[in-house]
């Protein structure tokens, strides 16, 4: 029904030369209250949202469940984009509304993407695809967003279909490789590394994290990728621990998504066995962003990973949220104070009463603290005596290859030997 819809109001805005708009709605935060609520209460929201939608808009227009959370509205004979756009601001508002589901009261927000006829397309497909591409737009600025196609947009929308296509073929052709960002204790030993995923592509180059991590969380290979990046690393850490007089333990980053999943510990566990390589040395970090719903699958997902012997880590302490709660409530080993912290602690004396502070009440409550982005001999020294468990940044060691990673663990055994 909506193509034979939004079809005839292109004929139609054709005929009398005027403007519509297709407007992409996707509700942000629904699987979090229909995973934790259930399907009915699912439901009665999507319910509760189509009815606040359909009383905001005209006759002549249209309103239509595309799927899932998505909405497509269809809004003809358009005055100015001024008026469109007070119209979806409006659309937002109400939407973002509370609703009480099961006695508790439940807030989505919306995030829109929006083309407009003729200047985005004069075909019905044209029109959809570009409004979904404004609507994840949209999304990437925030969510809660309003968002109009713009051609930057489409050039982008290409560039994430070449990656998301070549990412595969890297997932299944072993075309990720790993580098170990070296952690030191007080001392100055090397105790731990960090797996960094690296991807060079023989045509684009090197592809950095910052580009292809969220369209691995996107399109669904954040858990393959993952599994690789894990399985290569503890490899080649128990490889080098079976030769060690002392072993060194192993990081891992954990994206939000993965605990979407039921099974997560038993495939991190399978992703693992084939190394050796004990849970009791792997550490696996995660963002605030994961503990900002507290739900309880997220929290038994945690136990089950430190039941399993894994460590959890907080990464990037001091940004976000970063709600000293969470140190009590999870169960968390260790923190890792954000390098955007670190950084000032030389010339901005607060900033120094921060770090010491957060490094202060992680030793009382028995937690690893952990030092990022250590660039200089002056804020190792500020940090040693602050009393910070360890450190890593390229002050004291650029992320390493294998075979580099294991010649200056070499380098050091005959030094301390």
């Amino acid at each position: 029904m909506l193509y034979d819809r939004l079809k005839q109001s292109v004929a139609r805005a054709a005929r009398a030369q005027s403007r519509l708009a297709v407007v992409f709605i996707d509700l942000d935060n629904f699987k979090f209250i229909n995973d934790n609520l259930g399907h009915d209460a699912g439901d009665q929201l999507l319910k509760t949202v189509a009815g606040r939608i359909a009383g905001s808009i005209r006759k002549l227009d249209t309103v239509a469940r595309l799927g899932g959370d998505e909405f497509v509205l269809i809004l003809n004979d358009l005055d100015s984009e001024e008026g469109l756009w007070t119209l979806l601001e409006r659309i937002r508002l109400k939407t973002s509304q509370p609703v009480l589901l099961q006695e508790h009261s439940c807030n989505v927000s919306a995030s829109m993407g929006v083309a407009l006829y003729p200047r985005d397309g004069v075909d019905e497909q044209t029109l959809l695809r570009h409004a979904d591409v404004a609507m994840y737009a949209a999304k990437a600025a925030g969510k809660d967003n309003l968002h109009f196609f713009t051609g930057k947009l489409d050039q982008q929308s290409d560039e994430r279909f070449t990656l998301e296509r070549e990412m595969r073929l890297a997932l299944e052709q072993d075309g990720f490789s790993v580098a170990y960002q070296p952690k030191f204790d007080r001392h100055g030993k090397m105790v731990g590394v960090e797996a960094l995923a690296r991807w060079h592509h023989a045509q684009l180059g090197d592809i950095g994290p910052d580009r292809f991590i969220p369209v691995a969380e996107e399109c669904g290979l954040i858990l393959p990728l993952t599994m690789s990046i894990l399985r290569k690393a503890s490899m080649a850490i128990a490889r080098y621990n079976r030769m060690a007089a002392s072993s060194i333990s192993l990081a891992v980053n954990l994206s939000p998504r993965l605990f979407e999943r039921d099974h997560l510990c038993r495939e991190l566990a399978s992703a693992l066995a084939d190394s050796g390589l004990s849970p009791d040395l792997l550490e696996l970090e995660i963002t605030e962003s994961l503990l900002l719903g507290d739900t309880e699958h997220i929290i038994s997902q945690m136990q089950e990973l430190q039941g399993w012997g894994a460590q959890l880590a907080m990464d990037d302490f001091g940004t976000g949220y970063s709600s000293l709660a969470y140190l009590v409530r999870f169960p968390l080993g260790i923190i890792k104070i954000d390098r955007s912290l670190v950084a000032g602690i030389e010339s901005n004396e607060q900033q120094r009463m921060v770090v010491s502070a957060v490094v202060t009440l992680g030793r009382n409550l028995g937690k690893t603290v952990v030092a990022e982005g250590v660039e200089t001999a002056e804020q190792l020294q500020l940090l040693r005596e602050m009393e910070c468990c360890q450190y890593q940044g390229f002050g004291l060691s650029v992320p390493l290859s294998e075979a580099a990673l294991h010649g200056r663990l070499q380098q050091e055994a005959a030094c301390c030997g």
